[in-house]
């Protein structure tokens, strides 16, 4: 969307060249002429220098660790012109405060353009929009457009940092394949052997090896890492976001370790249902539709050993859904320890 729009000099100047055009005719002589065609030239230049055709060339970004993103791309006309804007304002219209930069322009081939830090919402972005405002020479006509900048960014739930997430597990008793890690080996041995080429020489035993005059090497039990069920219900929260994020975290932080199993239940483009992927994060939103949330918790099947479940506190559950001791229920209640402590990093 493109327009060329008069400005406040544009109507002065209009009138002025106006009275130029009927005194000269009234009074045709060799300055008045002069003047007039003087107007007129200088009226055509700041027309031309107007309107344009905007091409995006070398787009790139960056998503960092705490959301916010940085855009850098280069502005150029078409047809390898160059801008005759005497002043450009360029807006990023998508950002969750608008951000404007104020370039140089004129005469110039191309422009580097660098917006820093800003802040999208959650989702999937193919292209951002950028308000452009200009003024022709003179300041006599203005030019306006939107364009649509493409671009493929994904910006998920905001990570809970380290320290409040390791405290928060710790809290509420999840075991994790770092927290039962065995402390005691001597009492885990499997079986003691003699060394092999594919072993690593901290695993030698000495005070075996010395025994038996030969390099051995004690194996040991190994436990068994538990499959986790992540479940999140989301029903109209005030704290939707929050539980959310707490979510991907707790996603992010054990799918290191363990075989996460996601359950994702929620409203999906205007319907409640439930998903199981991880770009699904960027698209849920809060469901209004309470009973068509529990029908979908009734039909899953909860067979992992630890099953945790992220909801708001309003919502209930079904009973044998909580009473396992492997069960682990978090609410808003669980946010208020980490507010102190920064939700993301």
């Amino acid at each position: 969307m493109k327009r060329y729009l008069p400005s406040w000099r544009f109507l002065s100047f209009f009138f002025l060249y106006l009275l130029i055009t009927l005194y000269t005719f009234t009074f045709p002589e060799t300055v008045t002429w002069f003047i007039f065609y003087a107007f007129t030239l200088v009226l055509l230049i700041a027309f031309l220098s107007t309107p344009l055709n905007i091409q995006f060339k070398d787009i790139d970004w960056k998503i960092h660790d705490n959301g916010t993103v940085d855009l850098i791309f280069t502005l150029t006309p078409r047809w390898s012109l160059a801008f005759m804007m005497s002043s450009l304002k360029l807006t990023l219209l998508e950002s969750s405060s608008l951000r404007t930069i104020y370039p140089t322009a004129f005469f110039k081939h191309m422009i580097q353009v660098r917006f820093d830090n800003f802040s999208l919402t959650r989702g999937q972005y193919n292209h951002l929009t950028l308000e452009i405002k200009g003024y022709g020479l003179f300041g006599i006509f203005k030019y306006y457009s939107k364009q649509n900048i493409p671009v493929l960014i994904s910006i998920f739930p905001t990570h809970l940092t380290k320290k409040a997430l390791v405290s928060l597990i710790d809290t509420q008793s999840i075991k994790t394949a770092q927290s039962s890690s065995f402390s005691h080996h001597e009492f885990q041995v499997k079986e003691i052997r003699q060394y092999q080429s594919r072993d690593s020489l901290s695993a030698i035993d000495w005070k075996s090896s010395l025994k038996r005059e030969q390099w051995m090497v004690k194996e040991y039990d190994t436990e068994e890492i538990r499959p986790i069920t992540l479940c999140f219900f989301g029903s109209s929260s005030l704290q939707f976001e929050e539980l959310l994020n707490l979510t991907y975290s707790l996603y992010q932080h054990l799918s290191i370790s363990h075989k996460i199993r996601l359950l994702l239940i929620g409203d999906f483009d205007g319907v409640t249902l439930s998903k199981d992927d991880k770009r699904d994060f960027l698209t849920i939103q809060p469901s209004a539709d309470t009973q068509k949330i529990k029908k979908l918790i009734d039909r899953l099947d909860y067979t992992a050993e630890q099953l945790i479940i992220v909801k708001p506190s309003d919502l209930t559950i079904p009973v044998y859904l909580s009473q396992p001791a492997s069960c682990t229920i978090m609410t808003e209640k669980q946010l208020t320890p980490e507010k102190g402590e920064g939700l993301s990093e």
